[in-house]
């Protein structure tokens, strides 16, 4: 047993017992169960609504109704684990048991031939109640009205009746309340910025009053002709400045309208029509950083009009980076219009005049992009230069018996990088045999073989040599753009089963979190690789091999770590795994501290990264909205790292204090001390 568990967990259990063949039994009547309950409000039934089952381990879903006494029954269920949503008349939604949100549900499970009783308890609720009403105090009748959890955890739904009044249950927390008035959504007190909005406490049995006034608002109008002043009709018309968004259309005369456009400044105008080859933004430009901005005053009218740009043609051709050969099929795009090609060259006879960026596809190649400056009455050619992709032809077989093995998916992720992929790609054929592409580009790689259709099989590091859960010993391939790699044959093992309980550092068992072998992508949350911490804690892995395997702990409210209590993967405790055996390991999470990065970016949005600095682990994330935000997340203390961030509207990726993750600044993390960090985000 290592030091870290001995440590940190006395009561830990950490052993392997080989599976033992039970007697067997005699056939379930059916091969599905029962879900059957009731919801109640004290010892009343709670008649009126929905109640949902959700897959959580099948993929299967069904909705029935509570009858006058609350009562529900689903039947012919899959056997499997499910979340149960209840949907009460004029109250909030919530889960089993008395939860409000997704993540913290607990996990029901249905056996074969039984029957499982899920009664539950309306949560506690309050009241919001109030009026919203237009400039001159009358009230505005039918708005959709929304109050959301400052975190999210809980919502509720009305409109205002005809007077404008409204009232609302929700669950007891801290709310913002919105109303969505067509073109744009307005939140109380008077601001179209969720994050300047009032935050109301709602408590159970109370209520509480939110009226709000309209916000002030102007109108913008103008004509859309081309160069003789005859009008351009159908046009897509979109006035934003950020914090609103319109869209209408120019009609037979060319003209447009938006009223109640919000009060402020930097506005801008598109004008837009694939079909028309039209594409542009007020006055007269391609480029949107160039486009003028306009104001609008409370009950004034802002009249913008513009004159369709002249066009020229582009005629597009690619070639492979290495041999100069021509690649006959890609897909290309410039602004607005897309188009693909089987011979080698496509033409885009009608784009705006001015400088455009181009995007293109092609099968086993990767383009960096090119732009083209498109002259009125002129066609501009243009050579795509692309990279070919590296790829691997990987042999896969049954380790004991060497025989080809079907259903393995195998994932290239890079050293100093290793964090899963959204999902598992193709899989090995009938005779063990795929090939795959290196989508990541040139670099240092180390593969994971996924038996996603192999049952039976445990997952591994791909060694020069056999399976390992160990990265340290997995081989590494240098690629380069354009390399074929052929790795050693992958020897399958059989797999064996990790069951354990996982507690919070207070000694609370958890319930929402996932165990993993590797990171999840940032801010996509996907779900391949992790295995889900259910009921009271516990959680099940059954698709690694008969390696020992540090496991990485990821909890909502806790900080990101490997078994043992480390931030450092090569420090993790290991978990050895017996092939057709259970190996028990319980976990009490460490501590972290907290870590706050604020932002003094204004206008920033979008993910900043912590990264392990020697790993290059991912072992913190925010989601950053605005300057001055002072987001919180737990970390392990004693780490140092780097910061990498992600900015909206797909800027791609960036480091603070450098140009990639090797020369990105370093901070330290305190092991007993929290750390603040404001952060320079482009």
């Amino acid at each position: 047993m290592s030091r870290s568990i001995l440590r940190r967990f006395g009561a830990l259990l950490l052993g392997a017992s080989l599976a033992v063949s039970g007697l067997a039994t005699p056939a379930q009547a059916a091969d599905t169960g029962t879900v059957t309950g009731r919801l109640t409000d004290g010892e009343a039934g709670v008649a009126g609504g929905s109640v949902s089952i959700y897959g959580d381990s099948v993929s299967y879903q069904d909705t029935t109704w509570l009858d006058s006494v609350g009562n529900y029954t689903f039947e012919a269920v899959p056997p499997g684990t499910y979340r149960v949503n209840f949907r009460p008349e004029n109250r909030p939604a919530q889960y089993a048991y008395g939860k409000t949100d997704w993540p913290s549900a607990n996990l029901i499970t249905v056996t074969a031939g039984g029957t499982t009783v899920v009664n539950d308890e309306v949560l506690p609720v309050g009241t919001i109640t109030g009026r919203l009403v237009d400039r001159a105090g009358a009230g505005v009748p039918w708005a959709p009205v929304s109050v959301e959890a400052v975190d999210y955890s809980s919502y509720g739904y009305t409109s205002t009746d005809w007077n404008g009044e409204f009232t609302v249950q929700t669950a007891p927390g801290s709310y913002r309340v919105r109303f969505d008035l067509g073109q744009f959504s307005q939140y109380a007190n008077g601001t179209l910025d969720r994050d300047a909005a009032a935050v109301f406490t709602v408590t159970a049995g109370g209520t509480v009053t939110v009226n709000d006034t309209l916000i002030a608002t102007g109108s913008m109008t103008g004509r859309f002709t081309d160069a003789s002043g005859a009008a351009v009709p159908w046009v897509d018309v979109n006035v934003t400045n950020g914090d609103y968004f319109g869209t209408a259309q120019t009609d037979e005369d060319g003209r447009y309208r938006f009223d109640q456009v919000p009060v402020g400044s930097g506005y801008t105008v598109e004008f837009a029509n694939v079909g028309q080859s039209v594409h542009q933004y007020a006055y007269g430009t391609v480029n949107p950083a160039a486009a003028a901005r306009f104001a609008v005053a409370e009950g004034q009218t802002v009249t913008v009009d513009d004159q369709r740009l002249p066009t020229g043609s582009v005629r597009l051709t690619a070639v492979d980076a290495r041999t100069g050969a021509a690649i006959q099929n890609f897909t290309s795009g410039i602004d607005l219009d897309a188009r693909d090609t089987e011979n080698g060259e496509v033409v885009y006879p009608a784009i705006p005049v001015g400088t455009h960026e181009i995007w293109a596809l092609a099968g086993g190649y990767s383009f960096d992009g090119a732009s083209v400056t498109v002259v009125a009455g002129e066609q501009a050619e243009v050579r795509l230069v692309m990279e070919p992709r590296a790829r691997f032809t990987a042999t896969v077989v049954d380790a004991a018996t060497g025989e080809p093995l079907p259903g393995v998916c195998i994932v290239p992720v890079r050293v100093q990088e290793v964090r899963m992929p959204e999902g598992c790609g193709e899989v090995t054929d009938a005779n063990g045999r795929l090939t795959e592409m290196f989508w990541l580009g040139a670099g240092t790689y180390q593969l994971l073989a996924w038996p996603r259709e192999a049952d039976g099989y445990g997952a591994q590091w791909v060694g020069s040599a056999g399976g390992t859960g160990d990265l340290r010993r997995a081989q590494r391939f240098v690629v380069e753009s354009g390399d074929v790699v052929t790795p050693p044959v992958i020897k399958m093992d059989r797999a064996g089963v990790i069951t354990g309980q996982a507690f919070g550092p207070d000694g609370v068992a958890l319930g929402r979190g996932a165990v993993r072998v590797a990171g999840e992508p940032v801010g996509l949350g996907g779900g391949f690789g992790a295995f889900p911490i259910g009921i009271d804690g516990r959680y099940r892995i059954d698709k690694l091999g008969p390696y020992e395997w540090p496991l990485l702990y990821e909890v909502y409210g806790q900080a990101t770590q490997w078994s043992g209590g480390e931030a450092d993967r090569d420090r993790a405790d290991r978990v050895k795994v017996v092939a057709g055996g259970t190996t028990t390991y319980d976990y009490r999470l460490e501590a972290g501290v907290t870590v706050t990065v604020t932002s003094t970016t204004a206008g920033f949005s979008g993910y900043v990264v912590a990264r392990h600095a020697d790993t290059g682990d991912i072992v913190g994330t925010w989601s950053i909205v605005g300057p001055n935000a002072g987001v919180t997340e737990q970390l392990i203390g004693g780490q140092r790292i780097r910061f990498e961030y992600y900015a909206g509207g797909g800027t791609g990726r960036q480091f603070v204090g450098g140009e990639d993750f090797a020369s990105a600044s370093e901070f330290k993390i305190h092991r007993h001390k929290d750390s603040s960090f404001e952060l320079t985000l482009a």
